[in-house]
């Protein structure tokens, strides 16, 4: 079942809510004859984005509670039950439990835009929804971050719109106490200041004040986002960064000397055991290795492109003799390259038992791997960690990785699933090798599930 869901921009004048409730409730009743044959909409949501100013009211207690009594009111007059009502009041960065009280420096603007992007997307993720978002009321830098956040993530169902009076002088604050047309109560008309008349009663009739409903256009991006993003990775700079990402296909390339990993201006540099466990599900599905996939996929031969957790652990041909998987040889071979260390134990008898893998020695070795779970400790969350947590420089200036790009080349887990299988989710023709040893290159990239490089 459909549900209608209705944002609305808040700033100093309320009734910017209820008016462009009251548009979408009476379509006949709009000033535009094209609109008048439109469906009537009823939400069943009425979400405020605004900030914690009261503006004229006493406190915003005082202001949800006006604002509530009146879209109620508005619904029982049409014969509809009152919808949901959210106000949500964009958190201010600087006190995570006070909400904005303006929007007038870059990291207020900033702030609103992030709320807004997340506030929509919670409801675009949603298939059986349908946003109508009015750009009335607030400044109007919220109204350009509602429209950029609807070409984000709106859909082809949902609309964007902005509301008009026909009668200007309603819209004057010497006018209180007009909500919408056909009101059931008198607006009125305040007297001038100093004046010795009193207050006139106005006419609200839907003839004396019409409304205009105005479609905005807006281009439809339809971003899917990757994993679960925090709110700052709502930023429109880092969502356009990533747009640009993967609509210009970039490659995500593993450098071999450098032990990085770099997806458009990212770069992420990785311990050796982190990069050799990275190169492994690269190798995997730029090859597309049969046998394991993604979660949808799972295992069996119609999956591919990813690595079983026991893949890289040792099976034994009998009592004495190892039966490595290709996974774990080749995770063997990248760490014996970049490794000194473990050269020197590889070439130690006694360090090179069959059962011991050496994905758990490198685990052991690296605590912050975490072991909490030996049967799938050493393909843990820690890669997508470390790429949520990495730094780059862009113009010798710091600053944090663009969540959603280290999100999107992040290694992904099937688990709880089993059996547990690991890999990335990046198309194969993206993932690029560069300066990796000859072997690699001659046995790993050219021919299909290759065995490694002998280790000596």
């Amino acid at each position: 079942m459909t549900r209608h869901v209705f944002i609305g921009l808040l700033g100093g004048s309320p009734a910017v809510i209820t008016e462009a409730l009251w548009a979408l409730l009476y379509p006949e009743k709009l000033i535009d004859p094209a609109r008048r044959g439109f469906e009537r909409i009823v939400p069943a949501t009425a979400h405020i984005i605004c900030t914690s100013h009261p503006g004229f009211f006493g406190d915003t207690d005082e202001r949800e509670r006006v604002i509530r009594e009146k879209i109620e009111s508005l619904f029982k007059q049409a014969g509809d039950p009152p919808p949901d009502l959210i106000m949500a009041p964009a958190p201010d960065p600087n006190n995570a439990d006070l909400g904005l009280i303006d929007i007038r420096t870059q990291a207020e603007n900033t702030a609103m835009a992030h709320h807004i992007a997340e506030e929509l997307r919670k409801y675009t993720e949603k298939p059986d929804t349908v946003v109508h978002f009015s750009l009335a009321g607030g400044r109007k830098t919220m109204s350009s971050h509602a429209q950029s956040a609807m070409m984000f993530f709106g859909r082809r169902q949902d609309e964007l719109f902005h509301i008009l009076l026909t009668n200007p002088a309603y819209e004057s604050f010497a006018v209180r106490d007009f909500w919408y047309p056909d009101q059931k109560w008198p607006a009125r008309l305040m007297p001038p200041p100093g004046s010795s008349s009193g207050e006139k009663e106005l006419s609200a009739t839907h003839e004396d004040v019409g409304i205009d409903l105005i479609d905005v256009p807006f281009v439809r991006l339809d971003v899917r986002l990757p994993g679960n993003p925090p709110p700052e990775a709502l930023d429109p700079d880092l969502i356009v960064e990533f747009l640009e990402f993967e609509r210009g296909n970039d490659p995500v390339v593993l450098d071999f000397e450098a032990k990085t990993v770099t997806a458009g201006r990212n770069i992420i540099r990785l311990e050796p055991v982190q990069f050799a466990l990275y190169t492994v599900y690269a190798v995997a599905r730029h090859k597309c290795w049969r046998g394991a996939g993604p979660r949808e996929e799972g295992v069996g031969d119609n999956a591919s492109g990813w690595v079983r957790l026991d893949d890289l652990k040792y099976g034994m041909k009998d009592e004495n003799t190892p039966n490595p998987k290709p996974a774990l040889l080749l995770l063997r071979g990248v760490l014996w390259e970049l490794d000194d260390n473990q050269k020197e134990r590889d070439n130690d008898p006694d360090y090179r038992l069959a059962d011991k893998s050496i994905a758990q020695r490198a685990m052991n070795s690296h605590p912050f791997l975490g072991n909490e779970d030996p049967n799938w400790g050493p393909t843990r969350t820690h890669l997508s960690d470390e790429f949520n947590q990495e730094k780059t420089k862009r113009n010798h200036n710091s600053r944090l990785e663009s969540p959603l790009i280290a999100s999107f080349i992040a290694p992904d887990t099937s688990w709880p699933k089993r059996p547990v299988t690991n890999g990335l989710n990046i198309a194969p023709e993206r993932i690029r090798f560069e300066n990796f040893p000859n072997w690699f290159n001659n046995e790993w990239l050219e021919v299909p599930n290759a065995g490694s490089r002998p280790i000596t």
